[in-house]
């Protein structure tokens, strides 16, 4: 929620480095938005010719997930595994970690820390 008690609008920011498509979510990340994570990742599997081996989402500016974001986050895993991509994620504040450690995903989900020299993605 924002400063005035409205959700936080839901944002995805993609850019290529090194090989990776980088995906900086922002907002909130649920039953609403969910699908659009899934279409953008769709949409960049499907330009498999463009040399990116690797995916990266970075929820560091999210605010919110639920369990529908959970999901389109192990879809988007999925999807890696079928085209053979890495697949890593950047983990986001206490809040949205909280519900993928209740969820038993903590172990599951490669989590890792943001590439050195890359600053907090702009949303």
């Amino acid at each position: 929620m924002s400063e005035n008690g409205k959700p936080e609008q839901f944002a995805a920011q993609h850019s290529v480095h090194n090989g990776m498509h980088e995906i900086a979510l922002a907002g909130e990340l649920d039953l609403a938005c969910a699908p659009l994570l899934a279409d953008l990742v769709r949409g960049l599997a499907e330009g498999d010719g463009d040399g990116v081996t690797a995916v990266t989402l970075d929820l560091r500016r999210l605010t919110f997930i639920d369990s529908t974001g959970v999901r389109a986050t192990l879809s988007v895993r999925e999807l890696c595994r079928a085209r053979g991509y890495g697949f890593f994620v950047i983990p986001g504040p206490r809040q949205v970690q909280r519900v993928f450690e209740i969820a038993g995903l903590l172990e599951v989900l490669p989590f890792a820390q943001a590439p050195r020299g890359v600053e907090e993605s702009p949303v």
